[in-house]
């Protein structure tokens, strides 16, 4: 039997690319000893802990019920948290700042999930969780566009001749 999981490299622009997700082969008493631990659900925050540190990107119903290297760690939100703004928050400037100083190791490095643990996430209303949501998705979108306008006038710019 085989199984499907995320990596690192598969957290691609806060999400998570399906085109490379790796299948390795395995038997059921391995499968059912790591589902629980490992197994992603709708809605978790993936934040990377190893090598690159800080990444992030949010389970979709596309991707529930793979398993997650661990390089990840999967957050869950209660009630009080929507998932789409924690990943906002971990995202912020000042939380990947923390998490870039608390990365040690000399080869690779790493963070403590107890450096999670400790992360301030400020809890806000549901109205001020969906604003903050909607102002990064709006951002997040014109950089995207941006970047293809950017990758499209290089592209002019290499192919450029002088016409006499």
């Amino acid at each position: 039997k085989s199984i499907s999981y995320v990596r690192i490299t598969d957290m691609e622009n806060n999400s998570i690319n399906t085109k490379n997700i790796k299948k390795i082969k395995t038997d059921q008493k391995t499968i059912d000893k790591i589902s629980k631990k490992f197994t992603l659900k709708s809605g978790d925050v993936l934040l990377s802990t190893q090598a690159t540190i800080g990444k992030t990107a949010i389970v979709t119903s596309k991707t529930s019920g793979n398993f997650f290297s661990s390089a990840i760690l999967a957050l869950r939100t209660n009630s009080e948290i929507k998932s789409e703004y924690l990943h906002c928050v971990l995202n912020s400037k000042k939380i990947q700042e923390q998490l870039q100083k608390s990365a040690k190791g000399t080869v690779i490095l790493r963070i403590q999930n107890q450096i999670i643990r400790d992360l301030k996430i400020p809890i806000v209303s549901a109205k001020k969780q969906q604003e903050t949501i909607t102002k990064f998705k709006n951002l997040t979108k014109a950089i995207e566009s941006n970047t293809k306008t950017l990758e499209k006038s290089k592209k002019e710019l290499s192919n450029f001749q002088i016409i006499n």
